[in-house]
């Protein structure tokens, strides 16, 4: 067809309970599964953001801070905020050095020596791995000692959280373990699935990310953007790092850009998800 509609979705599942949120999203995903129009959805609601869209913008204070699949982003955080916006439980970030390719924290009731990343030394560094990623083992053989704060029985698995000073570090163990509150503990990380970011920057350190463009893929669809946009993309054909959102969504300040320049993949039907925290909220 010549035309092709968009819906615009904002935060249409934020006032359902809990059992009909989760009922809804998969009827939403049906339908644009059946319509094939490609949607803008915009929430705070990270899971939303992960299990509706093809392509996913995290924003924080107006600002966007990257975009990419929810597998992409899950995976392979630029910094940070996407680190530890993204997930459930979110990322475990703590903070360190690294000493000859060793990370090292230790506070007065904890010790973290976690090594494998070369022969890299630098002071501020920020330490994340997912609770999937680490085991519950026996303190002498711990990469990470200290007391339990917390543990949670989920039904098919057990949280158990250690306490370092003024930060925390979960871990996802089975559903069959036990421990007792104070008790001394021990967690083993998987090296490969670690993550080191600069606390300067609190950009991810390892990686050197290109800047987005709008002309990155063919075009196929319409939608519209805000005017801050337009005068961003007539400037540098770049997607800007910064929406000016109390523009955002007037009706006599609209740009139309192509879905896919947006998306730099030309696949659709796609729902396109601006995933941020309530505090970075669209103004209407």
């Amino acid at each position: 067809p010549s035309c092709w509609g968009t819906f615009l979705m904002d935060e249409p599942l934020s006032n359902l309970d809990a059992k009909l949120r989760v009922s809804m999203r998969a009827h939403i995903k049906h339908l644009h599964h059946d319509l094939g129009v490609t949607t803008i959805y915009v929430t705070h609601d990270q899971i939303e953001a992960m299990t509706l869209a093809d392509r996913v913008v995290v924003m924080s204070k107006a600002e966007i801070q990257q975009i990419g699949t929810p597998e992409a982003i899950y995976n392979d955080p630029n910094n940070l905020f996407v680190a530890g916006f993204i997930g459930s439980p979110a990322m475990n970030l703590v903070k360190g050095k690294l000493v000859n390719g060793t990370f090292e924290a230790q506070g007065e009731a904890y010790k973290i020596r976690v090594s494998g990343f070369g022969q890299l030394t630098q002071d501020d560094i920020v330490l994340g791995v997912r609770a999937e990623d680490i085991s519950v083992v026996a303190p002498q053989d711990a990469q990470i000692t200290g007391n339990v704060f917390s543990f949670e029985l989920l039904g098919d698995a057990t949280t158990v959280t250690l306490k370092l000073d003024d930060q925390f570090i979960t871990a996802k163990s089975g559903k069959t373990f036990r421990t007792s509150m104070g008790e001394l503990s021990g967690f083993a990380v998987k090296t490969e699935r670690c993550y080191l970011f600069d606390g300067q920057t609190q950009s991810q350190t390892s990686k050197e990310r290109p800047k987005s463009t709008l002309l990155a893929a063919p075009c196929h669809r319409w939608c519209t953007f805000p005017k801050s946009l337009r005068r961003a993309a007539r400037a540098t054909s770049r997607l800007p790092s910064k929406l000016r959102l109390k523009h955002a969504w007037k009706p006599s300040a609209h740009l139309h850009l192509k879905a896919s320049q947006l998306l730099m993949q030309p696949l659709f039907p796609a729902v396109f998800t601006l995933a941020c925290p309530a505090a970075g909220k669209f103004s209407p």
